[in-house]
C-alpha cells in the first residue's frame, strides 16, 4: 500500500543518516582536534566582536574642532593638531587590528568548514546510492498519490520512471524519496549530527587570507570580487 511504502522510504532515510551522523560524530566530531578547532573559532569570534565594538565606541566619540586662529588660541590649535593625528594613527592601527581579528575567525571558520566538507560529500555518496537500491525495488511502481494535479515541471520528478499515459498525480519513488531527505533526513541530521556554527559559510573560506592568496595567485581581482560579493548580499 502506498502509505505503508511512504512510511518505510522515511523510515530507511532517517536511520541510515542517523547511523551515518552518529559515524562522523565518533570518528571526527568527537575527537579532541575538532573540539580544539571549535573553541578557537568561539575565542576568534569573541575577540573579534570585542575589537569591533571597542572601535565603534571610539570612532563615535565627538571630536571639538578648533577655533579661527587667533594669537590667543595658537597653542590649543597646536594641541588640537596633534590631538587628531594622534587619533588618526590610532584608528589606522585599529583598523589592521580588526583586520587581523576578521583574517584569524575567517581561517578558523574555513578550516572548520573544510572539517564538515568530507563527510557532507561521504554522505551525499551514500544518499546517492541509497537511492539507487531502494529505486530497483519500487520500479515503475506508484508509491504515492497527490490530492491535485502538480506542475508539468513537478511532474517530471514526481513521475519520473513512468511509461506515457500514468495519472498525473501518481507520484514515483524518486519524488517520496526527495521529500524524505529535505524532511526527515535533514532532522535526523539535527538530532545525532554535529551541525556547523552559526554565521559559517562558504563566504568565511573566501575571505580567508589563505583563498585570498590562491585567487591572486590565479589572476583574480580579490578587491573586485568583493564589491560583486558586497552589492549581491
Amino acid at each position: 500500500m502506498p502509505a505503508e511504502d511512504i512510511i518505510r522510504i522515511a523510515t530507511t532515510s532517517a536511520l541510515v543518516q542517523a547511523l551515518v551522523s552518529m559515524t562522523f560524530m565518533k570518528l571526527i566530531y568527537s575527537q579532541e582536534n575538532y573540539q580544539r578547532l571549535l573553541s578557537q573559532y568561539e575565542r576568534s569570534k569573541a575577540k573579534r566582536d570585542k575589537i569591533v565594538k571597542a572601535n565603534f565606541e571610539a570612532a563615535t566619540k565627538e571630536i571639538v574642532a578648533p577655533e579661527p586662529s587667533t594669537a590667543k588660541n595658537k597653542k590649543a590649535e597646536r594641541e588640537m593638531q596633534k590631538r587628531l593625528a594622534e587619533e588618526s594613527a590610532a584608528q589606522a592601527r585599529a583598523t589592521k587590528k580588526i583586520q587581523r581579528a576578521k583574517d584569524e575567525h575567517n581561517e578558523i571558520s574555513s578550516r572548520l568548514l573544510s572539517k564538515h566538507s568530507f563527510p557532507n560529500f561521504l554522505n551525499s555518496i551514500i544518499f546517492l546510492l541509497l537511492g539507487r537500491i531502494l529505486s530497483t525495488e519500487y520500479s515503475s511502481k506508484v508509491v504515492a498519490v497527490l490530492p491535485f494535479v502538480p506542475y508539468s515541471i513537478i511532474r517530471r520528478i514526481s513521475q519520473r520512471g513512468f511509461d506515457e499515459g500514468m495519472d498525473p498525480r501518481a507520484c514515483s519513488f524518486y519524488f517520496v524519496f526527495i521529500l524524505c531527505s529535505l524532511s526527515v533526513k535533514h532532522i535526523a541530521d539535527k538530532v545525532f549530527g554535529q551541525q556547523l556554527p552559526p554565521g559559517i559559510s562558504m563566504a568565511n573560506y573566501l575571505d580567508s587570507p589563505k583563498a585570498q592568496k590562491l585567487m591572486e595567485k590565479y589572476g583574480f581581482d580579490t578587491e573586485e570580487l568583493k564589491e560583486v560579493r558586497s552589492k549581491l548580499e
